[in-house]
């Protein structure tokens, strides 16, 4: 296989086949991951009409790297997760997410995407920021092990 196959970026559609990858990554990458039946539940939710979620995984030649979520709730998009596991980090992985889920907010319609990002997470903000994200606030005390301030970021679509 070439170098450019090994590291061709495909994404995915989140599917209830990917529960146990998605699972597995919550837990090699935060320190507080989503409970295997919770993300189990929002795999489940992609696949049903009556819920607006959003969510693609990325793989990385043929190595599952990542995977993004989105709720979808009237007009706006919230930001779950946007997560690449540590060996695929800084080869376009997050990049290649971001830019689908912005997309994917286009498509149906969204007026605005948020997000809450660590404080110390420098590296997820510039990303941010470059695809147009704005910092329009923060939370006290978001996020625990350890406790950490969260940015709100906002992106107006419309």
């Amino acid at each position: 296989m070439s170098d450019s196959a090994v590291n061709q970026i495909r994404l995915e559609p989140v599917s209830i086949s990917h529960a146990a990858l998605i699972s597995e990554a919550e837990k090699r990458i935060f320190t507080s991951p989503w409970s295997e039946n919770d993300i189990l539940r929002l795999c489940e939710e992609m696949c049903c009409t009556a819920t607006r979620v959003i969510g693609f995984c990325a793989y990385l030649g043929d190595s599952f790297s990542g995977y993004a979520t989105m709720y979808c709730v009237a007009g706006e998009g919230q930001i779950n997760n946007i997560a690449v596991l540590p060996q695929f980090r800084r080869k376009g992985v997050g990049n290649a997410l971001l830019t689908e889920l912005c997309g994917a907010a286009r498509r149906a319609e969204l007026d605005v995407m948020f997000l809450e990002v660590r404080r110390s997470n420098f590296a997820a903000m510039s990303l941010y920021e470059k695809h147009g994200f704005v910092r329009i606030g923060e939370r006290r005390g978001f996020y625990t092990a350890p406790v950490e301030d969260a940015i709100l970021l906002k992106r107006q679509l419309k």
